[in-house]
């Protein structure tokens, strides 16, 4: 009596082809569906540092004593608050000494921007860019920025980090400015700060 074991054997591969099939299939779909949401997620995300820095420079009228906190991470609201806790040590040693009349130590000019003293006219989001992982927690965007008066135009790239759940501007480095290579820089020299690690990453 014959064994019929060529159809058996016929029909075995077949189900293990398909399943592999089925499999290549489903991870196919996956990546591209990650694909997808990633593009997405990182266009949204993108989208809303655009706001909180858009917001920022609209209502920003050059005094760093008057920005409202919740625009600056923690790191660089501790070096405005330290800032403007030694300008006012300053104007109190100045009043108590021998000319009272002399101008104190303070910090002057707009220093988020290149051009501290001659000031904006306009500016707009040229560029902006994020860490290859759409889930980090930094990115940082490029701003245009013209002064009609002055015939000048530059382009600052303004840092950013995201704290409990919210963009927040975490440094501005200048691209017009020698003296000076960021926001952070200028708060550190008048605070006499030389490190960079200070209050957290940066």
């Amino acid at each position: 009596m014959k064994k019929k074991t060529t159809p058996k054997k016929t029909e075995t591969k077949k189900k293990t082809t398909d399943a592999k099939s089925g499999i290549s299939g489903g991870n196919i779909l996956f990546v591209l569906s990650f694909i997808v949401f990633y593009a997405v997620y990182t266009t949204y995300e993108c989208g809303r540092m655009g706001f909180v820095v858009n917001e920022f420079y609209e209502n920003y009228q050059g005094d760093f004593r008057t920005i409202d906190p919740h625009f600056l991470s923690y790191d660089l609201y501790q070096l405005t608050k330290q800032s403007r806790e030694k300008e006012k040590q300053e104007r109190e040693k100045m009043l108590a000494s021998d000319t009272p009349t002399d101008k104190p130590d303070i910090l002057e000019g707009d220093i988020f921007m290149s051009l501290r003293y001659d000031g904006k006219t306009s500016f707009k989001i040229s560029t902006w860019g994020r860490n290859s992982s759409a889930f980090a927690n930094f990115g940082g965007i490029s701003v245009d920025f013209e002064n009609t008066q002055y015939n000048k135009k530059w382009t600052d790239f303004i840092d950013m980090r995201k704290e409990h759940g919210t963009w927040r501007i975490h440094n501005v480095t200048f691209k017009e400015n020698d003296a000076d290579k960021s926001t952070k820089d200028i708060l550190r020299n008048y605070l006499g700060i030389k490190s960079k690690w200070f209050f957290g990453l940066f």
